[in-house]
């Protein structure tokens, strides 16, 4: 990630500083998603990082379970959000979908306005097949003003609740799957520091 590039490129933030800050302007800034995926992502594991920025990689899946989360990347569309497992249907609470360009700019082009779900089918978890509660308040949810909005939140909690930290959250599983692939955090770590130490 290079921290030079402009607003709607990811950037790993430094979420201690963040948080931490006692300057207002950053107190009452909410970071976007996209550099709240990366940062998620990269503390989980600098190769769950890699994973999801492999172009040979076709469909990434970050998970934690118990207060359920997900990041998904399916080519170039970019799912995030919160939500329970009931067996015949995923119901979200936080649903944000977002296309990456190929120079690498984000763009939030969808977002919940209500609770919805998508259904499961013997082929999976039909991501594709978002169906929302009614609405009453008259938004578009592909309005992209909109999508950034709830975007920005969903980004804030992430940080503010530290997901990827399966240190902390020990009754959590953290993994990330790829093209596959499944790899729990917890014990893709042991295993790291037990090659560093015979290395040693």
């Amino acid at each position: 990630m290079k921290s030079w590039l402009p607003a709607r490129h990811p950037h790993i933030l430094d979420v201690k500083a963040y948080k931490g800050s006692s300057d207002k302007i950053i107190q009452s800034a909410l970071p976007r998603i996209c550099d709240a995926v990366v940062t998620v992502l990269y503390l989980t594991s600098p190769k769950c990082l890699a994973d999801f920025l492999d172009p040979t990689v076709k469909i990434f899946e970050w998970r934690r379970d118990g207060n359920c989360l997900m990041i998904r990347r399916e080519g170039n569309n970019i799912i995030v959000g919160t939500y329970h497992n009931f067996g015949t249907r995923y119901v979200w609470t936080y649903f944000v979908r977002s296309s990456v360009s190929y120079t690498g700019v984000w763009t939030e082009i969808f977002a919940a306005t209500t609770q919805g779900n998508t259904p499961i089918s013997g082929k999976g978890v039909r991501f594709d097949q978002f169906e929302a509660e009614p609405n009453s308040l008259g938004i578009d949810s592909t309005d992209e003003k909109f999508a950034l909005f709830v975007g920005r939140g969903l980004a804030w909690f992430l940080l503010k609740w530290e997901v990827w930290n399966y240190r902390y959250w020990h009754k959590y599983n953290v993994e990330w799957e790829a093209d596959g692939v499944i790899t729990n955090a917890r014990e893709y770590e042991r295993y790291q520091v037990i090659g560093r130490t015979n290395n040693g």
